[in-house]
């Protein structure tokens, strides 16, 4: 039986619904509002497709920003929630693990814009738990973090083999903690706000022999944190630009009115199994 485009808008069933600021909705409804699975076309370029629950994006979706970043992953009430791949316009995964409420929260790898990689433990958008940050310069550091910062024992490995292993503070090395030398020296000490001086002082002794012996090859000047101010290896601040993994708030969808212009349209057709898989944009 067909529908009145005049009450379409406010009885339970399939169509489009056209909103004041330009949005379109085609799919299911119930009461007005977009519920079960339907495609909304926002104001701003951006596309919905996937389940909702009274009006908010909830379930499996595809969210589809104008400028071509895709998130295609599970929902709840409007904001990214479960398991959930994003990625750049550009086609390449930004991020790929679990979200809580619009941010990475459980387990999961980003891939920074510079090319450095984290994978690991997440709370509320930060790093935090266990995880291994590869670094844009070929160093890894592997172990706790905290409040998106090294926190608890970790250990970092060096691209001329040296490695420190021992506890680190918001960043830096600070308390007991062992470095290894790539011709197998050990040193063991304790090291405050990322200083151990004893260290520095056996470093300069190893770089004086080496170049007395015109061996530079033993100790590398340029590359690990034995020095009493190691090389700068944090993430870019940039890097992380969370308000580019949220769905901005100005394409959500508005409250539709009785003065919304509306019409019967098809319900696009139902996927067998799960409604979306996940795909690199711009595929099918």
């Amino acid at each position: 039986m067909g529908l009145d485009s005049k009450t379409i808008a406010t009885i339970d069933g399939c169509g489009r619904i056209a909103y004041k600021n330009g949005g379109v909705y085609v799919g299911q409804y119930m009461n007005s509002k977009p519920h079960g699975r339907g495609r909304m076309t926002f104001p701003h370029g951006a596309v919905y497709d996937g389940h909702w629950n009274r009006g908010m994006m909830h379930g499996q979706g595809r969210f589809t920003w104008k400028d071509g970043r895709v998130y295609e992953g599970n929902f709840k009430d409007k904001e990214k929630h479960g398991k959930g791949i994003m990625w750049r316009a550009d086609g390449s995964v930004w991020y790929d693990g679990d979200y809580k409420d619009g941010h990475p929260d459980g387990y999961g790898t980003l891939n920074y814009p510079n090319g450095a990689v984290y994978i690991g433990e997440w709370k509320g958008g930060k790093r935090h738990g266990t995880g291994t940050y590869h670094y844009k310069n070929g160093f890894v550091y592997s172990g706790a973090w905290a409040d998106d910062k090294k926190n608890g024992k970790g250990m970092m490995t060096c691209t001329n083999k040296e490695v420190f292993i021992g506890e680190w503070v918001d960043n830096k090395r600070h308390g007991e903690g062992t470095y290894r030398f790539a011709d197998g020296t050990v040193f063991k000490g304790r090291w405050v706000d990322d200083e151990n001086w004893s260290l520095s002082s056996l470093l300069t002794s190893k770089r004086k022999s080496a170049a007395a012996s015109h061996d530079t090859q033993d100790v590398d000047q340029s590359q690990g944190p034995a020095a009493k101010r190691p090389h700068v290896l944090e993430p870019d601040e940039d890097d992380i630009k969370w308000k580019d993994l949220m769905i901005p708030q100005d394409q959500e969808q508005q409250e539709p009115s009785p003065t919304d212009k509306t019409n019967n349209t098809a319900l696009p057709p139902k996927a067998s199994g799960n409604v979306l898989t996940p795909s690199r944009p711009g595929t099918p």
